[in-house]
């Protein structure tokens, strides 16, 4: 079995041969370092040649990567664009009514309002508030009242102010809860066959006037 240093000169021979060199005119050392050279060449050109594969390999990543980045941009951005462009639709949650009776029939149930209010009091504005809500405005010069019913069960009255006073009292058989300040009551709101009915005043309205009102509620 022949050694490294056998198999190298044996190399070197062949390599010679091929290049016609005449390997006697030439000493073991010189024969060495010709060898040591080529050697060297051999493992720069196979540096230079993974060097450039490298770089390939980087070149190519980054050329893909845009590639991808800029598929992903065309196809995302007019969707973006398109749902931008898409109007916003916003449901208005009042609709008004010319009169009480065709807001009744659009709510669809027989819905109790007042048949009868305190003296210079007038229809005003007649409105449906989330499809659910019948909302009328009675008015003066200088007053207001607010009077509201629905098939909810939870509070419509859209009043949500502290007051000093509140109090049970009973109407015809119904439980009222009034609230207010200063003797005048502001608030007043119950329950009757499922429905719920809510009376708000601005100025305030004494007991008397609120028995008046509630009585006559068909």
């Amino acid at each position: 079995m022949k050694d490294n240093n056998t198999n190298s000169t044996d190399n070197l021979l062949e390599y010679l041969d091929e290049m016609e060199i005449d390997s006697v005119e030439l000493s073991k050392d010189e024969l060495q370092k010709i060898h040591k050279l080529e050697l060297e060449k051999i493992k720069s050109k196979k540096v230079k040649v993974s060097k450039r594969f490298f770089n390939w390999k980087i070149s190519s990543g980054l050329v893909a990567a845009c590639f991808v980045l800029v598929l992903s941009i065309s196809i995302s951005v007019p969707k973006i664009i398109e749902h931008i462009d898409q109007p916003t639709k916003i449901v208005n949650p009042y609709i008004e009514y010319n009169d009480v009776d065709t807001a009744i029939e659009e709510l669809g149930y027989d819905a109790m309002v007042p048949t009868k209010m305190p003296e210079e009091y007038t229809i005003s504005n007649v409105v449906i508030i989330d499809n659910t809500i019948l909302s009328i405005d009675y008015e003066t010069a200088s007053e207001k009242i607010n009077y509201r019913t629905s098939e909810k069960t939870e509070d419509i009255s859209g009043d949500f102010t502290i007051y000093e006073d509140i109090k049970q009292i009973q109407i015809d058989n119904k439980d009222i809860t009034i609230k207010g300040n200063d003797d005048k009551i502001h608030l007043v709101s119950w329950k009757h066959n499922n429905q719920s009915f809510s009376m708000y005043s601005n100025q305030g309205l004494s007991q008397k006037q609120v028995i008046g009102i509630i009585e006559n509620i068909e």
